[in-house]
């Protein structure tokens, strides 16, 4: 979720959340509640922690109404182009799983039910477009038809299959529809490593089978663990985060999911790591603010740069500077936020050294000294841009440019408004 929120905030794009509520296993669960009742409950709870942490443009759930209304005109939708027919099958299910399997389980059935065609070409295709070390996998994955509904007297909870009320339809075309848009020709889908069949072949299928001719961008990540093991409620190991948000700030968590968290390999989730990896964010970026702002020595009248009257010194920083942040975009361009954190560091340091080695509270003459901060207040600014997708940090300067102004003279306003939110800030 808060990579997810990551990718959508640095590309300016809708970012969709929200919850799959059918299923055997969520009727299950429900036990005696009532199951609209236990399902509002449920994505409640999921919506709170959405808010503490995201931006979402839209919340799905798979029981609103106009969901429900979209299900169905797309599944008469693909039953019209003949990707649905009716058959029978003979094997086994796996109820954790909610899908039908080719090893044995505790449950044998033969049932009539719908089945959705797919098109083995179009599947190589699908798999091409897919991450490159997921592409061997799917190839074994590559089969003529799948099951996509399922009898209501063994199903119970479900939306209807459109003119055979006995029979729901299938939980993961349920909810792969809900991501669909109107006027959408590209989808970015942030998924977790165990469901990428399901965004890999059986989504674009689907499309193609209403006719959709959008593209689809997986970005796929693995799990957080812990003693080696995928957290799981059955096993008693999860991290409840309403109790980590007692615990520690939503800055302190996001900077810690996204610069150490399982984009890449599975990881084990340490309270330590997390601590240690906002302890080394205040002593580099926070230091450099509270070094210059807490102190006062920049003023609150408007500061301007004269770029043909820097020195050596400056013009190689700036150089320098440029060259980390076009690396930093680079990596984020990617999705890959622990690369792209580790040059924004590097620029942690640059900042900080210039500092050291010039120490603007000791000049004296005001000429310079107004240069120089306005200098590090472009750096700042710039620098903010960008870490502000990792952590929401104090607006101590508002800047009248969104990359390094290439005339002579610029203007940078300074808010000295917020230094006690930033003090708050730091202290935190």
């Amino acid at each position: 979720m808060i990579y997810a929120d990551a990718i959508a905030k640095y590309k300016s794009v809708k970012l969709l959340t929200g919850t799959d509520e059918h299923g055997l296993k969520v009727y299950r669960s429900a036990k005696h509640q009532p199951l609209q009742q236990y399902c509002d409950s449920i994505s409640n709870q999921f919506k709170q922690l959405a808010n503490s942490f995201i931006k979402y443009d839209q919340f799905i759930r798979t029981t609103d109404p106009q969901h429900i209304v979209k299900v169905q005109k797309n599944w008469n939708l693909l039953q019209n182009n003949g990707f649905i027919i009716k058959d029978t099958y003979k094997g086994y299910y796996c109820q954790v799983e909610e899908s039908f399997v080719n090893h044995k389980t505790d449950q044998y059935l033969e049932e009539d039910n719908y089945f959705f065609k797919f098109d083995k070409d179009y599947l190589e295709t699908c798999i091409k477009n897919a991450p490159s070390r997921y592409q061997n996998e799917l190839k074994q994955l590559i089969i003529n038809s799948i099951c996509i509904s399922r009898p209501k007297q063994r199903y119970y909870w479900g939306i209807e299959v459109p003119n055979d009320n006995n029979q729901l339809i299938y939980v993961w075309l349920d909810a792969l529809l809900g991501y669909l848009q109107e006027e959408q020709h590209h989808y970015m889908h942030v998924i977790g490593k165990d469901i990428v069949r399901f965004h890999a072949l059986y989504w674009p299928s689907f499309l193609k089978g209403i006719n959709n001719q959008s593209t689809t961008e997986l970005i796929v990540h693995n799990h957080w663990i812990r003693n080696n093991m995928k957290m799981s409620k059955s096993l008693g190991n999860v991290i409840d985060p309403f109790q980590l948000l007692k615990k520690y700030n939503q800055n302190q968590i996001r900077l810690y999911f996204l610069t150490q968290g399982p984009q890449n390999m599975d990881v084990s989730f340490e309270e330590s790591k997390l601590e240690k990896c906002w302890n080394t964010y205040i002593d580099q970026f926070n230091n450099i603010l509270f070094r210059l702002f807490r102190p006062k020595i920049i003023s609150p009248n408007l500061l301007l740069l004269q770029q043909h009257l820097l020195d050596d010194q400056l013009i190689q920083t700036k150089q320098s500077f440029l060259e980390l942040h076009k690396n930093t975009k680079a990596f984020l361009d990617k999705n890959q936020f622990l690369e792209g954190y580790l040059e924004l560091q590097k620029i942690f340091v640059l900042i900080n050294t210039l500092i050291d080695k010039n120490q603007p509270w000791k000049m004296q003459e005001q000429f310079q000294k107004e240069q120089f901060l306005s200098f590090i207040c472009i750096l700042i600014s710039m620098t903010q841009q960008i870490l502000d997708i990792y952590v929401q940090t104090p607006n101590v300067i508002t800047p009248q440019f969104k990359e390094f102004p290439q005339n002579n003279n610029v203007q940078v306003t300074v808010d000295l408004e917020q230094d006690l939110r930033l003090k708050r800030f730091i202290i935190n």
